[in-house]
């Protein structure tokens, strides 16, 4: 459905109980977005912290007045300060809460990556065991700075080799003037990185939002 050429069957053993309701319910195809977003300390100025919060509640907002889209579209939240750590795990767009973020801590981006990664390959694995098709999941990576993580290069070359096989396309967002687009761009070779600004997250999410929608009115297909 994806295009990658992975295949993973069924894990052995594994209890249908463990397999979410929303799939077994919900047949639709599946849209998933993963958006790895920076919560360090620099995230409190210019309020950027209290702008993303509130771009992601609009985004929540705008997803499900498509009904169509509420229901395909899937959502995970990974942030990164001092470590990643996985906020919201896949979830419906119709179903998701967006989390408060608060910020604090350094900038683990290469962490939040492999989460990101390892997650999306988990939430692939359940689609297939429950035979609903999908399409190529999206990584929205945003931060403001520097990855200073000790690995932070070893897993930018693991998702640029992720999106060589198309197991994920991901788009890469500087914000503001101190983050170095030449090193979000180690992380994606789909893509230029984008520069925003705290003031366009709204708009910026709701390209993302609209972007989304189009694609839940698609076919999943190899691209």
């Amino acid at each position: 459905s994806d295009g990658s050429a992975d295949v993973c069957a069924p894990e052995q053993g594994r209890p249908m109980a463990s397999v979410p309701d929303d799939l077994v319910i919900n047949r639709q195809d599946r849209c998933p977005v993963v958006l790895v977003l920076d919560v360090s300390s620099s995230m409190t100025e210019e309020n950027r912290i209290g702008l993303l919060n509130e771009a992601l509640d609009q985004f929540k907002e705008e997803l499900v007045q498509d009904n169509l889209a509420a229901l395909r579209v899937e959502i995970a939240v990974v942030t990164f300060a001092s470590s990643a750590q996985c906020v919201q795990d896949f979830v419906s767009a119709h179903d998701f809460s967006p989390p408060v973020l608060q910020a604090s801590g350094t900038t683990a981006m290469g962490e939040a990556m492999d989460l990101a990664l390892e997650i999306i390959e988990r939430r692939k694995h359940l689609y297939r065991s429950t035979k609903v098709n999908y399409f190529r999941p999206w990584i929205w990576l945003m931060s403001d700075g520097l990855p200073n993580d000790a690995h932070w290069e070893d897993a930018a070359r693991r998702s640029v080799d992720a999106e060589k096989a198309k197991k994920a396309k991901v788009f890469a967002v500087g914000i503001g003037t101190g983050a170095d687009l030449p090193v979000l761009g180690r992380f994606t070779s789909s893509s230029d990185p984008l520069r925003v600004e705290p003031g366009m997250f709204q708009r910026m999410f709701s390209w993302l939002s609209a972007s989304l929608q189009a694609r839940a009115h698609s076919i999943p297909k190899q691209d």
